[in-house]
């Protein structure tokens, strides 16, 4: 944002960063008398110190604001600070900053919750991933609160709701440590799993949250753990695309079953498949790993149903697989229904099996999630893709364009990091998924990107979605 605060001080001096002396020059050159001149200059001076005050105590206000409490109704309509002078309507989303979740409100960010307590190297208080529904009604986040942080540092926590219509925050009872919004406004997630010593059968669940209506939809995959060689085997499974449509296995078959049309039919048997992967985003399209063995090391086989034609014979493709550790995977990113970019890889696989595509492949060692490589616009009409050297927006019908960056912006594997389509015509990109950690280190930034513009620019400093602590 160094640029950002750049272009700001030009504009300044060229409307008068000096008044005074700007005023004394024009009067000079009028050939006015020293009386008038005199009167004018006090009469500068007197407002340049009424500005400086109200400035010092608007100063005050955000203070108190900044150190509140999860803020109610009346705090969420308080503008904390005015980030730009360019027209924005339209762009709301939520950040995170020093721990506390801030709401970017057509050019204002306002304090939404605050964090009650610092995290530690010991203890994980930390307000962390909000992200706002597709119709702008609710911020879910993940609250963590004086958990010891594990393997990857502090990750789960309670899951929170904020109706951004009065403020209100409410606690869905479940924990996890990541979640997504679906395009009908149902908040999607995985509750952690508390499981005792020793082999036993447990559940993993899936939970459809639907705020409007306060319910819920759970689906189910049990599994039995065996107590001699503690290998994990599935009994049943359902796999849901939504909460009518989904994938599930019962003797050791697979079946597609539609629960509006009460329909159940057969696909993969056992033998097939070693499990299901995913859904394309429209659900047209269920990915499987295939039971078949790359002779490549670090590369799987991969069967591809259409279950809108189930007479077709599923597709095999070929996707590399990671042999780091490092982040854990938020769920893989999709280039329309055409391909996909998979957890600890940089390419871009295609369903229909066609040569992959080599995204970014810059930006350090070991494994990362599949945030920021690529996103499709809400109504699929739009790709927005980062290469190393640029990124680019596609269009379903083929047509590509390079992006303009007013700043710009390194990309790697790493960063600019995730990518959130807000509308399909704006998207909000985080440089970085966290912040806070070493202090000498530049704080990310958040940015944004408007189709129509085709351009990238500044929009939030010191913005990320989850606080570091190290």
């Amino acid at each position: 944002m160094e640029n950002q605060s750049d272009i700001g001080d030009q504009n300044t001096q060229q409307t008068g960063q000096n008044p005074i002396r700007r005023l004394l020059s024009i009067l000079e050159g009028l050939k006015v008398n020293f009386w008038m001149v005199s009167t004018l200059v006090l009469a500068v001076l007197l407002v340049f110190g009424a500005a400086l005050f109200l400035n010092s105590k608007n100063k005050q206000g955000q203070e108190i604001v900044d150190n509140s409490t999860p803020a109610s109704a009346t705090e969420l309509n308080q503008t904390i600070q005015s980030t730009t002078p360019i027209d924005v309507k339209g762009v709301v989303f939520p950040f995170v900053r020093s721990g506390s979740i801030y709401f970017y409100d057509n050019g204002t960010e306002k304090l939404l919750v605050s964090q009650t307590q610092k995290s530690s190297q010991t203890s994980c208080d930390n307000l962390s991933y909000p992200f706002i529904s597709p119709d702008k009604k609710y911020i879910a986040y993940i609250e963590q609160t004086g958990d010891e942080p594990g393997y990857g540092g502090c990750l789960g926590g309670i899951l929170k709701l904020v109706y951004l219509d009065t403020g209100k925050i409410k606690a869905i009872n479940y924990r996890t440590s990541y979640f997504k919004w679906n395009s009908s406004n149902q908040i999607v997630f995985s509750p952690e799993q508390e499981r005792s010593e020793g082999p036993q059968t447990y559940t993993v669940k899936e939970v459809f949250y639907d705020p409007a209506s306060g319910k819920e939809t759970t689906f189910n995959v049990i599994i039995d753990q065996n107590k001699s060689t503690y290998a994990d085997t599935m009994v049943s499974g359902e796999f849901p695309f939504n909460t009518n449509k989904l994938i599930r296995y019962k003797d050791n078959k697979y079946y597609l079953v539609d629960k509006l049309g009460n329909k159940e039919d057969f696909l993969l048997d056992k033998s097939q498949v070693e499990s299901f992967l995913d859904w394309s985003p429209g659900g047209r399209y269920a990915i499987f790993e295939s039971s078949k063995k790359s002779t490549l090391d670090f590369e799987a086989i991969e069967l591809v149903i259409d279950t809108q034609d189930l007479s077709t014979q599923p597709k095999e493709i070929r996707v590399g697989r990671g042999g780091a550790g490092g982040e854990f995977s938020t769920g893989r990113r999709w280039y329309f229904e055409k391909g996909f970019v998979a957890y600890c890889s940089q390419d871009l696989y295609f369903i229909d099996g066609s040569k992959s595509l080599q995204l970014t492949n810059s930006g350090g060692g070991g494994c990362h999630n599949e945030d920021g490589f690529v996103a499709t616009s809400p109504d699929g009409n739009y790709a927005f893709l980062k290469f190393t050297d640029r990124f680019e927006l596609r269009s379903k019908n083929g047509d590509i364009k390079n992006i303009t960056e007013t700043t710009q912006l390194a990309k790697g594997r790493g960063r600019p990091k995730n990518l959130v389509w807000l509308d399909n015509d704006t998207m909000v990109i985080f440089q970085s998924t966290s912040g806070g950690g070493n202090s000498n280190s530049e704080p990310p930034s958040i940015y944004l990107f408007e189709r129509k513009l085709n351009t990238i620019r500044p929009i939030v400093q010191d913005g990320y979605l989850l606080e570091r602590v190290y």
